[in-house]
């Protein structure tokens, strides 16, 4: 934890002049969410560093914030990678994550740190060319459960099939021109959902309807970023619609 904290305090020395972003949000049932992200990065020898800081403020009283930072370094073929996560309200533990990414893949190992030691998840990413298209692999085994689990995909042109077993899930994806794109997607349990995007010239529209869960829709524009939830009872049945607004409030 103190080594943590002596490497984040370099990163802030070091960039101290960089402005925060402030994102300003307004939503029909938490009302004003104001939050401040400020981040940083460079290179100090032979390392990459990125640092940051995000607060939320929930009032006066409480003002909840993760502070984090990663080191990245070039070793051969290999970028090797160490990224440390500190949460307020357990400042004892940090979330660790390892990664080296390579000519045979990319692995990532994911711990904690401080009162509570040990791995959680090991995972490893592999893409191949096959038949025109790209074959991508991705076991993960979860040390606390000891249960494996793969994520398989397949793309070619302008379509892309995956399964992933640990949500039993089976999605497709279609790009439709230039700017339009469908995934339906089934899990094994014979829950539907499908998704529609649209980019536009300075944002997008993603449209998401799952039946007897909800329907959702988010518009990026620019710095605002709009959306809307309603939950779904049946296939049209529509429950208490949630929407949102955020902006970005640039600073420099």
């Amino acid at each position: 934890m103190k080594t943590f904290i002596y490497l984040f305090s370099l990163l802030v020395v070091a960039d101290a002049g960089v402005a925060p972003e402030v994102t300003v949000g307004v939503s029909s049932t938490d009302g004003l969410e104001p939050a401040l992200k400020w981040t940083t990065s460079g290179t100090q020898g032979d390392f990459d560093y990125e640092g940051g800081l995000d607060v939320i403020v929930e009032g006066t009283k409480s003002m909840p914030y993760t502070a984090w930072g990663r080191l990245k370094r070039s070793i051969g073929d290999y970028n090797i990678g160490a990224k440390g996560v500190v949460k307020s309200t357990d400042l004892e533990t940090v979330d660790l994550e390892l990664t080296a990414d390579g000519p045979i893949g990319a692995l990532q190992v994911v711990g904690k740190a401080g009162q509570t030691n040990g791995v959680a998840k090991i995972q490893i990413k592999r893409a191949f060319s096959l038949f025109g298209g790209s074959l991508s692999l991705n076991p993960r085994f979860s040390v606390a459960d000891k249960s494996p689990d793969v994520s398989v995909g397949y793309g070619i042109k302008s379509t892309f099939v995956g399964v992933d077993t640990s949500s039993e899930k089976l999605t497709i994806a279609q790009k439709i021109g230039e700017q339009n794109s469908v995934s339906p997607s089934v899990t094994k349990n014979g829950d539907f959902a499908i998704a529609y995007s649209r980019s536009m010239n300075v944002g997008k529209l993603t449209t998401t309807y799952a039946p007897k869960n909800s329907v959702k829709v988010e518009w990026r524009d620019g710095p605002w970023i709009a959306n809307m939830e309603a939950p779904l009872d049946g296939y049209l049945n529509v429950g208490k619609v949630d929407v949102s607004f955020k902006r970005k409030v640039d600073l420099k």
